[in-house]
């Protein structure tokens, strides 16, 4: 089977070294044409990545975009620039016709990104956005419980993404971005909500500091989904009190015939199950009453299996798991639950 030749456009995104050695490990189905230094480009927008210098690009080819953008032999790119970068960035090699993979989130103008979405769709272009619970077997099963409504019909969710790590630098980083820790990392969240739930029929964000940091920081951010006789609540803080950040991250879901706990919300490799306990308060199906433990072995690697479909779609092999109009909802319910958009949820056509 032929490789695809894929280069990797920028080094600043917080994920940028993972997707890096997610592509190494699968070098089964990608030959990396090379790495783009996006230090200059991106050095006025906020971010937290490293530099090209960083190991996990050793060996690698150094490329210009214009290298990458005018290589024929190129068949498609990771995007993992800084936040505010990615969707320009990716927009230059969508009117090249390049498969796209990007990192998250979108970007602050939904013209901008609905641009984009509406372009690949138009050129029937692969595009992969780097929400990354949802190869996440724990999430799936959640999905799949509420949509089969094995606990019933959902009366509350609540999601957090919190975290300790990264100290004062990425308090500043959150200041910088619109929506702070919401936009950052409540993004992932709202994608698995939009994707389970459809869209809420409004939304109510609350952004605020932690104490002693600058008003403007958005470091503690909760945002309120609602649905018809449900609500959700997505959180996020980046000084909570826990041990690693793992372990600060948490699933609640509460339904009418029982309930659904997780924490942590995921585990990368090693020898331990990821666990997920699920109440049933009347038999269903193939479960009983009462208490359930499901474990989950866990991926190997965080991105591997997002890059096995990217490269499917690429070769024609599969379709893609979600369309670009899916895209655009998640990012509405984004920016709203940032205080960007409109509160009440209005879905747009591409």
């Amino acid at each position: 089977m032929k490789k695809i030749r894929i280069a990797q456009i920028g080094v600043t995104h917080e994920h940028a070294p993972a997707v890096i050695n997610s592509l190494r490990l699968r070098n089964d189905l990608f030959e990396i044409a090379g790495v783009v230094d996006d230090t200059e480009l991106c050095k006025d927008s906020p971010h937290m990545g490293g530099s090209i210098q960083d190991q996990y690009y050793s060996g690698l080819p150094v490329k210009t975009m214009e290298e990458v953008l005018n290589d024929p032999t190129i068949e498609a790119v990771t995007v993992e620039t800084a936040n505010l970068m990615l969707t320009p960035v990716a927009l230059q090699f969508m009117e090249k016709g390049i498969p796209i993979y990007m990192d998250k989130p979108g970007s602050p103008d939904l013209s901008l990104y609905k641009k984009l979405l509406a372009g690949c769709k138009a050129k029937n272009l692969p595009f992969q956005i780097g929400y990354m619970f949802r190869v996440n077997p724990a999430f799936e099963f959640a999905r799949k419980t509420l949509q089969n409504k094995l606990i019933g019909d959902l009366t509350y969710m609540e999601l957090d993404m919190n975290h300790c790590y990264g100290g004062e630098p990425y308090q500043e980083y959150m200041r910088q971005l619109p929506g702070g820790i919401m936009y950052n990392l409540g993004c992932h969240l709202i994608d698995f909500t939009v994707r389970t739930l459809g869209a809420p029929k409004k939304v109510t964000p609350y952004l605020t500091s932690v104490k002693g940091d600058a008003p403007d920081t958005q470091n503690f951010c909760m945002a309120i989904l609602e649905y018809e006789n449900a609500y959700v609540n997505i959180r996020a803080c980046s000084k909570a009190p826990i041990s690693d950040y793992a372990n600060g991250r948490t699933m609640i879901i509460e339904g009418t015939n029982g309930s659904i706990f997780c924490k942590p919300l995921e585990i990368i490799g090693g020898p331990k199950e990821h666990e997920l306990e699920l109440y049933i308060h009347e038999e269903r199906g193939d479960f009983p009453a009462g208490r359930h433990f499901m474990r989950f072995a866990p991926p190997r690697d965080r991105h591997e299996k997002q890059l096995e479909e990217f490269a499917a779609t690429i070769r024609g092999d599969a379709k893609e798991t979600l369309t670009r109009e899916h895209d655009l909802l998640t990012h509405q319910v984004i920016l709203a639950a940032c205080g960007l958009g409109d509160p009440v949820i209005k879905a747009e056509s591409l």
